[in-house]
């Protein structure tokens, strides 16, 4: 089969490692990548792949990838597939990069993740990925707090329109969390606080941002509950801000006074 004029694969959970080496140098016109892993997946299966070598070296055989999408991963994935070579490979063209993680498998991407990707992909338009929270050093107890450091690496990204985070909240996170009978609850006030405060900071310390759209999930694990918020802006400095909430399912949209 001839393969040169594919330009876009997506596989959703798939990683089908046979496939991958008979497509690894013979998709040049490929511009748009998405696969995954399935919960618990197994190395004898043919549609899974956990020798990620096989899907190293397909990365690397595309020239001119814009866009990529990795579903499902753990931590050991994402270190040895997303790594330093591939983003310097793929860097120059990517527009677009998506990474989800397997539940409670990893508090996500580090700030020195964040730095070695704003570096080589300077490019991005798109970006999703889970986020580790910072640890606060300043008081003698363990807490970790809202990412600062990694949130202005990703300030490096000047073209970006749309950015959404995961935030893997525990018992730590004192500014997002009260324990009650046993279980997590998120602090809606702070989390809505944090993401307006996100695009408001973003845009104004950089005049003329791209950045239309925050999504920041917060998750917790005991029990796994999500709250989304989405704050969206018509592109001036001056124009309202707009903020969807979706905690229950049924979201709810608020209009925001312009910031200055």
């Amino acid at each position: 089969m001839d393969w040169s004029c594919l330009r876009r694969l997506d596989l959703n959970h798939g990683a089908p490692k046979h496939l991958f080496s008979v497509l690894t140098g013979k998709v040049p016109k490929l511009r748009a990548l998405h696969f995954g892993f399935w919960p618990n997946h197994s190395p004898d299966r043919t549609w899974e792949c956990l020798d990620v070598s096989v899907i190293v070296k397909l990365l690397e055989s595309i020239h001119g990838l814009q866009q990529l999408e990795a579903t499902n991963m753990n931590m050991a994935e994402f270190q040895n597939i997303l790594n330093d070579p591939v983003f310097a490979k793929l860097g120059r063209t990517l527009k677009m990069l998506r990474v989800s993680f397997t539940a409670a498998a990893a508090k996500g991407w580090t700030l020195d993740d964040v730095q070695s990707m704003t570096e080589s992909c300077p490019g991005l338009q798109v970006l999703g990925l889970k986020i580790a929270m910072e640890t606060d050093t300043t008081v003698p107890y363990t807490s970790t707090i809202w990412p600062v450091a990694a949130i202005e690496k990703l300030k490096c990204l000047t073209q970006l329109r749309e950015l959404s985070l995961v935030l893997q909240l525990d018992e730590n996170s004192t500014e997002f969390i009260v324990a009650s009978d046993g279980n997590q609850h998120i602090i809606k006030p702070a989390a809505q606080d944090r993401t307006l405060s996100l695009i408001r900071n973003w845009r104004a310390s950089q005049r003329g941002s791209e950045l239309k759209k925050c999504v920041v999930r917060y998750q917790t694990i005991l029990p796994f509950t999500e709250h989304a918020y989405t704050v969206t802006s018509s592109g001036t400095l001056d124009s309202p801000l707009e903020l969807q909430t979706d905690v229950t399912g049924l979201p709810a949209v608020i209009s925001l006074h312009p910031f200055y």
